[in-house]
């Protein structure tokens, strides 16, 4: 599928793991912080069930159907994500 397609992108950093991630979001609709946990599973194998998101003191976790918009997420902001790989829940 290309790219242009999608009507809506964000960058996010994502602080994981004493690490900084820049990763980019791009979706059809308004990006929802469920969007964001799906591609955090992608990336780090952490199921949505097992992250925490915190944003400007938000848990973001807390609000899987809220948008990124609605919460006042703004282009390139920060991120803390706590969680355990899939493999350590066994």
């Amino acid at each position: 599928m290309n790219d242009d397609v999608y009507r809506y992108h964000m960058k996010v950093q994502i602080e994981y793991a004493s690490d900084i991630h820049q990763i980019i979001i791009m979706s059809h609709q308004s990006i929802c912080v469920r969007d964001l946990q799906m591609k955090l599973y992608e990336l780090f194998s952490v199921p949505p069930n097992g992250q925490r998101l915190v944003y400007k003191g938000i848990d973001l976790h807390c609000y899987p159907n809220a948008t990124l918009e609605s919460l006042s997420f703004k282009n390139n902001s920060l991120i803390r994500f706590v969680g355990a790989r899939f493999q350590e829940y066994r």
